[in-house]
């Protein structure tokens, strides 16, 4: 990654030094999502040599089969244990489970990789509080982990609404 900055009408190089601090996190935050997310492109499953199968959908279920089937990542685990805590009180009341890979209250289900909510697997737009200051939501934790926040805000919404 290098940068450039506009002088005179002309693009020039410039050293990290010149770069303001917040432009920097930012092109480091958007470089690491592309790298994060160009790496469910690469089919390592997929022997060398064979051939595509004759339609695309039949690639893309086998694809998002495969993707399902991998276990979760750390973090995402780091999560799950975490909300296993947190919401002990629900759990034990039966108004919330946590699954391999999903906190669910009711028929929703939330995602612990991506925060995704779903009603019975249909997508759901849920209105989330507005954003607060860091580690609003976790201050039990000694880092920023901005999913879990966003997570745990979707399960209170998802409480709340039942």
């Amino acid at each position: 990654m290098h940068f450039t900055a506009y002088r005179d009408g002309r693009a020039q190089a410039t050293t990290l030094a010149d770069v303001d601090a917040v432009v920097f996190s930012e092109a480091c935050r958007a470089v690491d999502l592309l790298v994060s997310v160009s790496a469910f492109a690469i089919d390592d499953a997929a022997p060398a040599g064979a051939s595509a199968p004759a339609h695309p959908q039949h690639a893309r279920s086998r694809r998002v089969a495969r993707l399902a089937a991998l276990p979760l990542g750390e973090m995402a685990q780091m999560r799950r244990r975490t909300l296993s805590l947190v919401l002990a009180r629900e759990i034990d009341a039966g108004r919330v489970r946590v699954d391999e890979r999903h906190v669910r209250v009711g028929s929703h289900a939330v995602h612990l990789a991506t925060a995704r909510v779903t009603d019975d697997g249909a997508p759901l737009e849920l209105e989330l509080p507005a954003k607060r200051g860091k580690l609003a939501a976790v201050p039990w934790l000694p880092y920023d982990e901005v999913l879990l926040q966003r997570i745990a805000d979707a399960v209170g919404v998802l409480l709340v609404q039942r």
